[in-house]
């Protein structure tokens, strides 16, 4: 088994949250459980260096490049885990979550359990933190996934699965998506097709049926994206 975490430096919340737990599970429950850290190339060595004095069967890789592309370092974790071997990975933080699920059933891993105590979107918003903001708008997709498509759940509140399992939430449903034999949203196709005033017959009359679904989130909710030919194209000579 892996427990992944990317770009959190050590700590004594990371040691007391991760490098102690682990120290303990296998101790008392005879677990093999191997860390792989990803963290930033700033004092990389140091930070290496000490992550394995609190655990020295550690790995310990370097993020490249830059946290919004983690999808770079998905493909490390797939060649490390073609060498390794695990069943299984604990992704601490959405990234992490993401990481494991992109390369789930392309090699040994069949389980991802989401670890939600790395609270990034909170601390990306509330501190400086060097990412651009359109991903701080947009990590919230990651989280999504890692809510709703890991096999198990670490500290993760029924109401954020909730909040993520809502109907509204994932509004608009097309009418392929509620005519698909495949319906494994936790409501109704009903809720689906009609969100909003349902209760006070007000949705059925005057219902408009979307024929794409949400694009990246909220963000094409508030961003104008035009996917027509430019005007250059279009002008009369």
């Amino acid at each position: 088994m892996i427990y992944l975490t990317y770009g959190e430096p050590p700590s004594g919340v990371f040691f007391s949250q991760v490098t102690d737990v682990l120290n303990y599970l296998e101790e008392k429950h005879q677990s093999k459980i191997r860390l792989v850290a990803f963290i930033s190339l700033h004092d990389f060595s140091e930070k290496k260096n000490e992550l394995l004095n609190h655990r020295h069967n550690s790995i310990v890789l370097p993020m490249l490049p830059k946290a919004p592309y983690w999808k770079f370092n998905a493909i490390i974790l797939w060649l490390l885990c073609l060498f390794l071997k695990p069943k299984s990975i604990i992704a601490r933080n959405v990234i992490a979550a993401n990481m494991a699920l992109r390369i789930k059933n392309k090699c040994s891993v069949k389980k991802v359990c989401f670890d939600g105590r790395g609270a990034m979107k909170a601390e990306w918003t509330e501190y400086p933190i060097t990412v651009p903001d359109n991903w701080k708008n947009n990590i919230h997709e990651l989280e999504n996934n890692a809510v709703n498509k890991s096999d198990f759940r670490i500290a993760v509140t029924y109401k954020l699965v909730e909040h993520w399992q809502s109907a509204l939430r994932n509004a608009p449903h097309t009418m392929g998506a509620l005519l698909n034999e495949n319906w494994d949203k936790p409501y109704s196709r009903e809720s689906a097709a009609f969100p909003h005033g349902q209760n006070f017959n007000l949705a059925r009359a005057g219902k408009y049926w979307p024929t794409v679904g949400r694009i990246d989130g909220a963000y094409g909710d508030r961003n104008l994206v035009c996917s027509c030919e430019p005007i250059s194209e279009l002008a009369i000579n």
